[in-house]
């Protein structure tokens, strides 16, 4: 095994490390006005820029999303408020050049954010600081208060992110309150300790657990995101950006099969077309033979660019565009394509055997319309058998049947752990557990349409016929 850390030559000519954030929470916690924040300290958005935003917010009777708008983009989402599609930008800090991927709270485009998660190495999970200050809250109660709140860390766990920091943002609403801040940290921490995430090193070591710290801050008034603030004196940590900036760069195997997920296909004024992409696994160079998937058309990379710049290899997280020689058109392009090395390429599913985690509150039923969520994108699929439940003992056993009248109906409960059989509607790409393993192509998430019933690993999978042929 050959394992690199991912850096690249700054726009000073420093080599630094790169590092991908997801930024989540739930609505109204200041996820996009955060990303504002760090893009204009960091000097990727002028002062100038900033007020013809605040221009524009003021006319929508929305003058603190001035910040906001710089990732807010689109009408629909200036209008509403929310963040609808993921934004990334880019920036830098002392030693990191830093990708960050702006997620939708409201669990309504929930499906975007699953996206946003699924190509980043780390989270950076927003807490709007007046939902959580009652002290002794229970998991439920944050839960009703700010769904995604807690929903995200589970996505964030399930996609094997390497650490998360939890932002407490609007410090200000509370008065600065230390009582009220500590109050946060102990409720929230419970929400993390139920979801696997610790800082004992021995428990990252031996059970996989995820790391994480605190930062409280302001987004909006710039308290503790660059430099320390006098009004939290009794608040000894980091600021939000020196906590990025001692993030570790991603580690990949060059040795890895190279796989990236195809975002878009430009066509930029005086150049041919352009495939976009965030690299998934492995390393990128020019000349080299590739396949897309799932319409099988074979290419070969011309060049390789990133924030307009030719670079010479693509690694894991770097989000690029690849010129092309060959024949390819818009139609060959869909929203869940791969590129991958030719020979070396993510396999096409018909159907695919899961490990899976049933959420609190919800149950899986056999013969249940489900849409699965992979870094791919979502694809429609069926609970085609339910092999086996894990009972409260931990051994895994038979399923557990319902009587509807007449008729038994199987389902996992809640909080058990099963293996179940999916048949997605249209042939799927996976990568199971396993050697070689893509990590982000075998991490499903299973959906009704608006909350997330199961998540977890694919073990195991059926070829499509057009693999077989």
């Amino acid at each position: 095994m050959n394992v690199k850390y991912n850096t690249r030559i700054s726009k000073s000519g420093k080599e630094k490390g790169c590092i991908s954030i997801a930024i989540l929470g739930h609505v109204d916690s200041g996820k996009s006005t955060t990303c504002g924040r760090l893009l204009l300290l960091t000097g990727e958005v002028t002062m100038q820029e900033i007020n013809s935003h605040e221009k524009y917010a003021e006319s929508l009777n929305k003058k603190s999303f001035k910040l906001a708008f710089v990732m807010d983009k689109n009408k629909e989402e200036r209008e509403r408020g929310v963040t609808i599609s993921t934004e990334t930008r880019e920036f830098e800090t002392e030693n990191k050049i830093v990708t960050i991927v702006d997620c939708p709270g409201h669990r309504l485009f929930q499906k975007n954010a699953i996206h946003g998660m699924s190509q980043v190495g780390y989270g950076l999970v927003v807490l709007s600081a007046s939902d959580f200050i009652q002290a002794g809250m229970t998991v439920d109660e944050m839960f009703d208060k700010a769904p995604n709140a807690v929903t995200h860390v589970k996505l964030l766990r399930n996609f094997q992110v390497k650490k998360v920091i939890i932002g407490v943002n609007k410090i200000d609403e509370i008065g600065f309150d230390e009582v009220k801040y500590n109050n946060i940290v102990r409720n929230y921490t419970e929400v993390l300790k139920q979801n696997n995430y610790s800082n004992d090193i021995e428990h990252i070591k031996t059970r996989g657990a995820i790391p994480y710290e605190f930062i409280p801050y302001s987004a909006f008034n710039d308290i503790n995101v660059e430099t320390p603030a006098s009004e939290i004196s009794w608040y000894k940590g980091k600021t939000l950006l020196s906590a990025i900036d001692t993030l570790e760069a991603r580690a990949y195997n060059d040795e890895d099969p190279a796989v990236a997920k195809l975002t878009g296909l430009a066509q930029p004024a005086g150049k041919g077309l352009i495939l976009t992409a965030t690299i998934l696994s492995g390393v990128f160079r020019p000349g080299m033979k590739v396949i897309v998937k799932p319409s099988f058309k074979e290419i070969e990379i011309k060049s390789i660019e990133s924030d307009r710049k030719t670079i010479s290899e693509a690694k894991i997280n770097d989000a690029v565009g690849f010129s092309f020689k060959g024949k390819l058109e818009k139609e060959d392009i869909t929203k869940d394509s791969l590129i991958s090395e030719l020979n070396r390429a993510p396999k096409l599913a018909d159907s695919f055997i899961c490990k899976i985690k049933v959420e609190a509150g919800f149950q899986l039923s056999h013969k249940s319309d489900v849409q699965v969520y992979i870094s791919t994108g979502r694809v429609s699929a069926v609970v085609e058998e339910i092999i086996s439940i894990q009972d409260a003992k931990g051994a895994m056993g038979t399923t557990i049947p319902i009587k509807e009248g007449k008729k038994e109906k199987r389902y996992v409960p809640a909080r058990r752990i099963a293996i179940i059989k999916l048949k997605p509607t249209k042939p799927t790409i996976v990568s199971p557990q396993g050697d070689n393993c893509i990590e982000q192509l075998s991490r499903v998430t299973i959906n009704d349409g608006i909350n997330t019933l199961a998540m977890g690993v694919i073990i195991d999978y059926t070829a499509a016929i057009s693999e077989v042929e």
